[in-house]
């Protein structure tokens, strides 16, 4: 919300809120609240007359379970949204991204961009991590943001280039 630019309820825009950080078929499970996909696109048609750009963020990947029969990329999938990848770099990142990448391209879905996400304060090679990847992912680097303490407001448009977005989406 701090970084949009359009006005929103916190309802409208995060409407599926947990109390436990885990997948979130879990905690709908322990909350007693069944996530559905029809509720999702409907928050999305809603938001998305308020803005040119809606960015929808998924909670720890692409093929994470909503609920026993409902992945994150079933719903994205039915509703035909380009991607941007979000790479955690560190270890394992290659792989995770080129499998996450290949994913989506057998949906028949376009990535669109990817952006390089530093989630810790050192890790193991970033710069080869990174190197490996522009090389490999046909998709454009949109931006790399840096390890950001949890103190920092930094806005992370800041380390986004957008404009390299090729399209109507």
């Amino acid at each position: 919300m701090a970084n949009g630019t359009v006005t929103l309820d916190y309802q409208q825009v995060n409407p599926l809120a947990f109390i436990a950080p885990t997948s979130p078929h879990i905690a709908s499970r322990d909350e007693g609240r069944r996530i559905d996909a029809a509720a999702l696109s409907a928050g999305l048609r809603t938001v998305a007359t308020a803005a040119d750009w809606l960015v929808v963020e998924g909670a720890g990947g692409w093929f994470t379970p909503l609920r026993e029969t409902l992945s994150y990329a079933d719903w994205v999938v039915a509703e035909r949204l380009p991607v941007i990848m979000v790479v955690g770099m560190k270890l394992g990142c290659i792989n995770h991204a080129l499998l996450t990448a290949l994913a989506v391209q057998q949906a028949w879905l376009p990535l669109v961009g990817w952006i390089a996400n530093h989630p810790t304060p050192v890790s193991h090679r970033p710069r080869d991590y990174l190197a490996a990847l522009q090389q490999r992912l046909d998709a454009t680097l949109l931006g790399e943001i840096p390890w950001l303490d949890a103190a920092e407001n930094a806005p992370l448009a800041d380390y986004l280039d957008l404009s390299l977005l090729e399209g109507p989406y």
